[in-house]
């Protein structure tokens, strides 16, 4: 049993493929027992103004500050964002991180070469195609993360999440060591956390993303700061698996977690 829970990933109406709102949100959460939670709706850069993100960021906003106004004595409620495709337009990404008093920024690479892995049919594509997408997606990764103006990595096996989870597709990821070793050096250099998104329980990989080679790669590269989230896009699955995330997290060493208030760690035991 568990009961530091805090979910550090998930969204709301405000991101365009999630649908409750955040004062729900925090009700399920509090019902479920969790501790705290951070707000992380979308903003994809690379679909900004077709999105109409600039509208989506200011409501959300407003929405955590109401929740936070009705729910403080119940629930941590940290304001944050998962930036995705940063790299597309770094002085807009730059902008919005200095425009919004952020508690927390997720970075996130979700697409190869302009394309999301979610609308991608990768049971339609041969297994080169399938390699070379991911070895587009891994570079993408690099840059992203030697940029590195946000608190911690999201779902850095994002990819397995389609191939294999919905498409059934195996592929062998180690394929990449070499790139996704030098994303997590980088990320211990310049103090990015990584984040273990417990979604990949209930979408078909039965572990987290990344799985815990990678976890435990960073933690033997000096890797400190590990946030643990469910990826929810709807109320029902707050919290989520996060106990077993919890759990493959002691047996990669760690005895603490994180979640942020402006811009930096708080450490939680993991009890």
């Amino acid at each position: 049993m568990y009961y530091n829970l805090f979910d550090s990933h998930m969204h709301t109406k405000n991101s365009p493929d999630a649908h409750h709102t955040a004062q729900r949100m925090c009700e399920v959460a509090i019902d479920k027992g969790v501790f705290g939670i951070a707000i992380t709706d979308h903003c994809e850069i690379d679909r900004y103004l077709i999105d109409e993100y600039e509208v989506r960021i200011q409501n959300s906003y407003m929405d955590v500050m109401a929740a936070r106004a009705e729910f403080e004595h119940k629930l941590v409620i940290s304001h944050g964002i998962e930036i995705g495709q940063a790299t597309e337009n770094i002085p807009l990404t730059e902008e919005i991180l200095n425009k919004y008093a952020f508690d927390f920024v997720l970075g996130s690479q979700h697409c190869a070469n302009g394309t999301d892995f979610y609308v991608v049919k990768t049971n339609r594509l041969t297994e080169d195609e399938i390699y070379a997408k991911l070895e587009e997606y891994y570079t993408y990764m690099l840059k992203l993360v030697k940029w590195g103006k946000f608190d911690v990595l999201a779902h850095l096996t994002y990819p397995i999440r389609y191939i294999t989870g919905r498409d059934g597709i195996k592929v062998d990821i180690t394929r990449f060591s070499g790139l996704i070793e030098t994303i997590l050096r980088t990320m211990v250099e310049k103090g990015i956390g990584l984040e273990v998104n417990s979604s990949g329980y209930r979408q078909g990989l039965h572990c987290p993303m990344p799985s815990i080679e990678y976890i435990r790669r960073y933690r033997e590269m000096g890797g400190e700061i590990v946030t643990i989230g469910s990826d929810s896009h709807t109320a029902q699955t707050i919290g989520q698996n996060i106990p077993d995330a919890m759990r493959l997290l002691e047996q990669c060493g760690f005895r603490y977690f994180t979640f942020f208030r402006r811009r930096k760690p708080e450490f939680l035991r993991i009890i």
